[in-house]
Protein backbone atom coordinates (compact mmCIF):
# COMPACT_ATOMS: atom_id res chain seq x y z
CA UNK A 1 0.00 0.00 0.00
CA UNK A 2 1.31 3.37 -1.53
CA UNK A 3 0.08 6.55 -0.04
CA UNK A 4 1.33 10.34 -1.52
CA UNK A 5 0.94 12.86 1.48
CA UNK A 6 2.59 16.13 -0.02
CA UNK A 7 6.10 15.25 -0.84
CA UNK A 8 6.02 12.29 1.10
CA UNK A 9 5.76 8.36 -0.03
CA UNK A 10 5.01 6.03 2.59
CA UNK A 11 5.73 2.61 1.60
CA UNK A 12 5.03 -0.71 3.71
CA UNK A 13 6.43 -3.00 1.31
CA UNK A 14 9.07 -5.07 1.65
CA UNK A 15 12.09 -3.37 0.55
CA UNK A 16 14.23 -5.73 -2.19
CA UNK A 17 18.09 -4.33 -2.57
CA UNK A 18 17.74 -4.72 -6.15
CA UNK A 19 19.01 -1.79 -7.14
CA UNK A 20 20.57 1.44 -4.69
CA UNK A 21 21.12 4.96 -4.78
CA UNK A 22 24.11 6.88 -5.39
CA UNK A 23 23.02 9.23 -2.54
CA UNK A 24 23.33 12.34 -5.68
CA UNK A 25 21.41 14.59 -3.34
CA UNK A 26 17.77 15.00 -2.08
CA UNK A 27 16.00 14.84 -5.13
CA UNK A 28 17.96 11.68 -6.41
CA UNK A 29 16.70 9.60 -3.43
CA UNK A 30 12.95 9.50 -3.31
CA UNK A 31 11.16 10.57 -0.01
CA UNK A 32 9.87 7.77 1.48
CA UNK A 33 9.25 6.58 4.79
CA UNK A 34 9.44 2.81 4.79
CA UNK A 35 8.51 0.00 7.21
CA UNK A 36 10.14 -3.06 7.94
CA UNK A 37 8.95 -6.38 5.87
CA UNK A 38 5.59 -7.32 5.94
CA UNK A 39 5.64 -11.23 7.41
CA UNK A 40 8.08 -9.02 10.56
CA UNK A 41 5.25 -6.57 11.35
CA UNK A 42 3.62 -8.36 13.78
CA UNK A 43 6.95 -9.48 15.63
CA UNK A 44 8.99 -7.51 18.01
CA UNK A 45 11.78 -6.40 15.56
CA UNK A 46 14.42 -4.66 17.46
CA UNK A 47 17.20 -2.22 16.61
CA UNK A 48 20.24 -3.48 17.61
CA UNK A 49 23.41 -1.72 16.20
CA UNK A 50 23.84 2.35 15.28
CA UNK A 51 25.88 3.42 12.77
CA UNK A 52 25.96 7.48 11.71
CA UNK A 53 26.52 7.76 8.00
CA UNK A 54 28.58 10.76 6.32
CA UNK A 55 28.51 11.77 2.55
CA UNK A 56 30.22 15.12 1.73
CA UNK A 57 27.66 17.61 0.06
CA UNK A 58 30.85 19.64 -2.02
CA UNK A 59 34.23 17.90 -2.59
CA UNK A 60 36.27 16.42 0.03
CA UNK A 61 36.52 19.62 2.27
CA UNK A 62 32.88 21.01 2.49
CA UNK A 63 30.07 19.99 4.67
CA UNK A 64 28.80 16.31 4.96
CA UNK A 65 25.33 15.46 5.20
CA UNK A 66 24.73 13.40 8.04
CA UNK A 67 22.24 9.74 8.36
CA UNK A 68 22.03 7.18 10.81
CA UNK A 69 21.80 3.81 9.83
CA UNK A 70 20.08 1.08 12.08
CA UNK A 71 20.19 -2.58 11.68
CA UNK A 72 17.60 -4.27 12.50
CA UNK A 73 17.06 -7.78 14.94
CA UNK A 74 15.23 -9.15 11.60
CA UNK A 75 18.82 -8.69 9.13
CA UNK A 76 17.44 -5.49 7.57
CA UNK A 77 19.03 -2.04 7.99
CA UNK A 78 17.25 1.84 8.02
CA UNK A 79 18.40 4.67 6.72
CA UNK A 80 17.32 7.43 8.27
CA UNK A 81 18.04 11.54 7.92
CA UNK A 82 16.47 14.98 8.26
CA UNK A 83 15.73 16.60 4.43
CA UNK A 84 16.62 20.22 4.06
CA UNK A 85 12.65 20.77 4.38
CA UNK A 86 12.58 19.43 8.13
CA UNK A 87 10.80 16.01 7.05
CA UNK A 88 12.58 12.75 7.62
CA UNK A 89 13.41 10.10 4.86
CA UNK A 90 13.91 6.83 6.00
CA UNK A 91 14.65 3.76 3.84
CA UNK A 92 14.84 0.13 4.75
CA UNK A 93 17.62 -2.27 2.68
CA UNK A 94 18.72 -5.68 2.74
CA UNK A 95 22.12 -4.30 3.65
CA UNK A 96 24.53 -2.36 5.29
CA UNK A 97 26.23 -1.00 2.63
CA UNK A 98 23.06 -0.60 0.43
CA UNK A 99 21.62 1.29 3.49
CA UNK A 100 24.85 3.48 3.87
CA UNK A 101 24.40 4.26 0.04
CA UNK A 102 20.91 6.14 0.66
CA UNK A 103 23.30 8.59 2.74
CA UNK A 104 22.42 11.98 0.23
CA UNK A 105 25.20 13.91 -0.59
CA UNK A 106 27.85 15.07 -3.60
CA UNK A 107 27.19 12.22 -6.51
CA UNK A 108 30.11 9.56 -6.31
CA UNK A 109 31.22 10.29 -3.04
CA UNK A 110 31.66 7.86 -0.55
CA UNK A 111 29.68 7.37 2.66
CA UNK A 112 32.19 7.35 5.52
CA UNK A 113 30.48 5.69 8.77
CA UNK A 114 31.03 5.64 12.59
CA UNK A 115 30.26 3.26 15.36
CA UNK A 116 27.99 4.04 18.02
CA UNK A 117 27.46 0.31 19.36
CA UNK A 118 24.98 -1.38 20.34
CA UNK A 119 21.22 -0.92 21.69
CA UNK A 120 18.05 -2.64 22.02
CA UNK A 121 15.14 -0.73 21.26
CA UNK A 122 11.56 -1.78 19.52
CA UNK A 123 11.16 -0.89 16.32
CA UNK A 124 7.55 -0.04 16.68
CA UNK A 125 8.41 2.18 18.96
CA UNK A 126 10.68 4.03 17.42
CA UNK A 127 8.62 4.07 14.36
CA UNK A 128 6.09 5.52 15.92
CA UNK A 129 8.09 8.36 18.23
CA UNK A 130 9.78 9.21 15.51
CA UNK A 131 7.02 9.36 12.44
CA UNK A 132 7.05 10.39 8.67
CA UNK A 133 4.44 13.29 9.28
CA UNK A 134 6.53 15.00 11.98
CA UNK A 135 8.82 18.64 11.32
CA UNK A 136 12.45 18.23 13.40
CA UNK A 137 13.81 21.26 14.09
CA UNK A 138 15.94 20.41 17.17
CA UNK A 139 18.34 23.53 17.92
CA UNK A 140 19.24 24.32 14.58
CA UNK A 141 17.24 22.37 12.54
CA UNK A 142 20.20 20.46 10.78
CA UNK A 143 20.42 16.93 9.51
CA UNK A 144 23.32 16.97 12.51
CA UNK A 145 21.87 17.86 15.23
CA UNK A 146 18.93 15.11 14.15
CA UNK A 147 21.44 12.34 13.98
CA UNK A 148 22.85 12.95 17.46
CA UNK A 149 19.43 12.80 19.00
CA UNK A 150 19.03 9.59 17.35
CA UNK A 151 21.88 7.97 18.76
CA UNK A 152 21.17 9.82 21.89
CA UNK A 153 17.40 8.23 22.06
CA UNK A 154 18.99 4.69 20.97
CA UNK A 155 21.58 4.52 23.19
CA UNK A 156 22.57 7.63 25.12
CA UNK A 157 25.97 8.37 23.56
CA UNK A 158 27.06 11.51 22.69
CA UNK A 159 27.65 12.15 18.97
CA UNK A 160 30.47 14.94 18.86
CA UNK A 161 31.16 17.79 16.29
CA UNK A 162 33.19 15.69 14.41
CA UNK A 163 32.28 11.73 14.29
CA UNK A 164 34.87 9.36 14.84
CA UNK A 165 34.39 7.94 11.41
CA UNK A 166 36.27 4.41 12.54
CA UNK A 167 33.58 2.17 10.93
CA UNK A 168 33.19 0.78 6.87
CA UNK A 169 33.29 3.30 3.92
CA UNK A 170 30.56 2.48 1.36
CA UNK A 171 30.86 3.72 -2.53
Amino acid sequence: MELILGISVISHLCRSSSFSSDGSDVTGSPLVFENICVEDREKDVRIVYVWVGLRSLKGWYGPNHWSVILKLSNGQYVCQQKNTNHYVACKVENSLGDAARQTWGEKGRKVRTSCYGECDVSWSTFHSEFTEYSEYTFFTGDCQNYARKLVDYLNKKTVGLFPSENGPEFW
